[in-house]
């Protein structure tokens, strides 16, 4: 099995966007209302959104090609902290389409932001994760994230308020 990774540029911003949409509708659509899943895709997963990625200074996004086809990608956003600690790196997303999953692909995604979080001289690398997300928190307890708080997903209602209880989990490098 042969995985690529590379940094994305405008370019692929198209088919990225159609890759994460996909994903989302794959991972998250039990989260949501009908209205407010298309209310937040709409919002968050437009083309500018995506451009805007790909453009700014601090975040860097990685694409997983599986045989030609976009299986996963990552942002990473290399400098900011969590709270008051400073020298933060934040997985803003990383994330993979279902029938890629058990491949590796998650591991080379992360390993790339450890990467980025120790070329920017991170202390610590942080990201948000639904409470609802078992699979996605045990992958991350098993790349050496831990459990530090709690955190809302407020932006959108969502079906219930329990499902949009989240954690913040970290994990530090000294």
């Amino acid at each position: 099995m042969k995985i690529e990774l590379r940094l994305a540029n405008r370019t692929d911003v198209p088919a990225l966007q159609q890759m994460a949409e996909r994903s989302y509708h794959q991972h998250f659509t039990y989260l949501w209302t009908p209205e407010g899943l298309q209310a937040y895709l709409e919002h968050y997963y437009d083309l500018k959104t995506f451009y805007d990625f790909i453009e700014a200074s601090d975040r860097q996004v990685y694409l997983a090609f599986y045989r030609g086809q976009i299986a996963g990608y990552l942002v990473v956003q290399t400098q900011k902290n969590w709270k008051d600690q400073s020298s933060g790196c934040y997985i803003h997303r990383i994330y993979l389409l279902s029938e890629f999953a058990g491949q590796g692909i998650g591991s080379l995604l992360m390993g790339k932001a450890e990467e980025l979080a120790r070329l920017s001289a991170s202390n610590y690398l942080w990201l948000e994760v639904m409470q609802s997300s078992i699979n996605s928190i045990a992958f991350y307890q098993k790349k050496g994230f831990e459990i530090v708080s709690l955190s809302y997903f407020d932006i959108l209602p969502m079906k219930t308020e329990a499902l949009a209880e989240m954690w913040i989990m970290q994990k530090r490098f000294i």
